[in-house]
């Protein structure tokens, strides 16, 4: 494809099942892939874009082939991970020789040298080792303290390209982190349901922005036996970290549980692709009318990956189209508990105009049933109505501390419309005290003038730290 999946077009007829692909960064029309067939498994190689393909197996000897692996900074070495064992090539596929003897189910390049290689193992034995490094090209290799022996399965590497200090393992078990070259290893899981609910399967690094990755999981343990209701009992099954694996958090959606494949991020950071049984998906961080140059771009972003948001359909957001009281209670409510939390099912006996039925009614109820509101009066919520900024700033507080929170007294100095007897004048200054705004500009808040979305995403994100 050449517009991002709109489209697709047959690169050539192949005889062979080819479950892996390795494309050269220096050039885009040469690329690798693995193959399996009936005769054993091996790599084919295309040189024009994948309209042709040779093969490229000399010295490669293997019954099945997992994964192939190419260097970012020489683009001639590749590995291929097999159940029989670690290969590699220094030739662009010219020759392959054994690197490692046993079931690697994953390894990787150092991206600034090549000497420098990772290998994960399917272990068989109690006292079997997950994750090996070399230094010397695969001639030797050792065990990184760690990551415990045991029945471990890993799965995928991903090296940062910009600190190649910092090595990422997903393994049945648990992604394991280095932050020092691979010298040794602990666990980075905050954030990630328990396991074995959920097997880390594949990781992806996002190239615009260091610190960002992604994690696609598949389904362990019991909840692998839980068929369709999985997806209700785990948030998701592909999570996001901003800060190197420090914690990580669901992204909103959940894939196909069967055949977790590939995962990759475009090199902008916006999108991101996975490929499963059921056909190759993507994931677009933000909207189709928030671009970057947007000044709303980033907290929209945020909502957007946080679940605080899904849009207003088509791909768009609408950002200058106004909050209603009924969206707002979604955006509170996600933004305080995160994109997997769900409030009781609405009654429809809370407010006369939110049948139990009624868009966002379950959301409606809970922030009436938490205290932080009591509706627009006459037993009703006025669920279209729109929000003016000085009700947000009631709502935001009182959701962010709670039902019982008293701001300080205002003191009519902070806002050039706001005075102190104003509606909410307390709540306003509140807002402005915590850092969440700085008004409307001009040294005024507009507390009468409707919220936008776009201004709502930045609000919500600021008040909850989203990122």
């Amino acid at each position: 494809t050449d517009d991002s999946g709109a489209d697709w077009m047959l690169q050539g007829d192949a005889v062979y099942a080819l479950n892996s692909l390795a494309l050269d960064p220096s050039s885009g029309d040469t690329l690798y892939a693995g193959y399996a067939s009936s005769g054993g498994a091996g790599v084919v190689k295309s040189v024009d874009g994948g309209a042709s393909w040779n093969p490229a197996t000399n010295g490669l000897s293997v019954s099945t082939l997992y994964r192939l692996s190419i260097s970012p900074s020489a683009p001639g070495h590749l590995l291929a991970s097999s159940q029989d064992g670690l290969f590699g090539t220094s030739d662009a596929g010219g020759l392959w020789g054994p690197l490692y003897a046993g079931d690697v189910r994953a390894a990787a390049f150092d991206p600034a040298d090549t000497s420098i290689l990772y290998a994960g193992l399917a272990n068989v034995s109690s006292s079997g080792f997950g994750v090996l490094r070399s230094d010397d090209g695969g001639a030797t290799w050792v065990a990184p303290p760690g990551i415990p022996v045991g029945y471990l399965h890993v799965n995928d590497f991903v090296v940062s390209a910009a600190d190649p200090s910092r090595v990422y393992a997903a393994a049945s078990s648990s992604v394991y982190r280095s932050v020092d070259r691979g010298a040794s290893f602990a666990p980075a899981n905050t954030g990630l349901p328990s396991m074995p609910g959920i097997a880390p399967f594949r990781l992806a690094a996002d190239p615009a922005h260091a610190g960002t990755l992604y994690m696609l999981a598949g389904l362990g343990g019991a909840a692998a036996s839980a068929g369709v209701d999985v997806p209700q009992a785990i948030p998701g099954n592909v999570f996001r970290t901003t800060n190197g694996a420090d914690s990580w958090a669901p992204l909103p959606g959940f894939l196909p549980v069967l055949g977790e494949l590939d995962l990759s991020v475009g090199a902008s950071g916006r999108v991101l692709y996975a490929a499963t049984i059921s056909g190759v998906f993507q994931f677009e961080r933000s909207f189709l009318d928030v671009p970057d140059a947007n000044p709303f771009w980033s907290a929209v972003d945020a909502a957007a990956m946080n679940g605080v948001t899904a849009g207003c359909g088509g791909g768009n957001y609408c950002p200058g189209a106004s909050t209603s009281r009924a969206s707002v209670a979604v955006f509170l409510l996600r933004g305080k508990n995160g994109v997997a939390y769900a409030p009781p099912a609405a009654t429809g006996t809370v407010f006369g105009d939110v049948a139990a039925d009624s868009p966002a009614a379950d959301f409606i109820e809970e922030i009436a049933n938490e205290g932080v509101t009591a509706g627009c009066g006459g037993g009703n919520y006025c669920p279209g109505a729109p929000l003016t900024r000085a009700s947000m700033a009631v709502l935001l507080l009182k959701t962010e501390h709670g039902s019982g929170f008293v701001p300080p007294p205002a003191t009519g100095l902070v806002f050039g419309d706001v005075p102190t007897d104003a509606f909410a004048a307390d709540w306003i200054e509140q807002l402005a005290a915590e850092g969440v705004t700085a008004g409307c500009g001009a040294g005024n808040f507009c507390p009468d003038a409707t919220v936008s979305r776009a201004q709502a995403a930045a609000l919500v994100v600021r008040a909850f730290g989203l990122s």
